[in-house]
């Protein structure tokens, strides 16, 4: 094909277009995670201390802290794979 030929307003087009991104899920995973995980590690946070009669508040926090830290990357990473439309 001879360069005469190619119409390139069009090849400029698909190419900005393949370009550009379309973002993912990667925010509404990483709450979501950081929710789900973060409760859970509130909950677990009594029994993981070792002293299930005398949790304190900081105990929840910190369990809290550490659940939501996990729950935060693991939810990225997998919303991360759902393109959005």
């Amino acid at each position: 094909m001879p360069a005469s030929d190619i119409d390139y307003e069009n090849v400029r087009g698909v190419v900005a277009d393949s370009a550009r991104s379309h973002g993912s899920y990667w925010l509404v995973g990483a709450i979501v995670g950081t929710a789900i995980i973060g409760v859970i590690g509130a909950e677990g946070a009594p029994y993981f201390s070792g002293d299930e009669a005398n949790a304190g508040v900081g105990d929840y926090i910190r369990g809290f802290a550490m659940g939501a830290a996990l729950g935060f990357s693991v939810g990225a990473l997998i919303g991360g794979q759902f393109p959005k439309h």
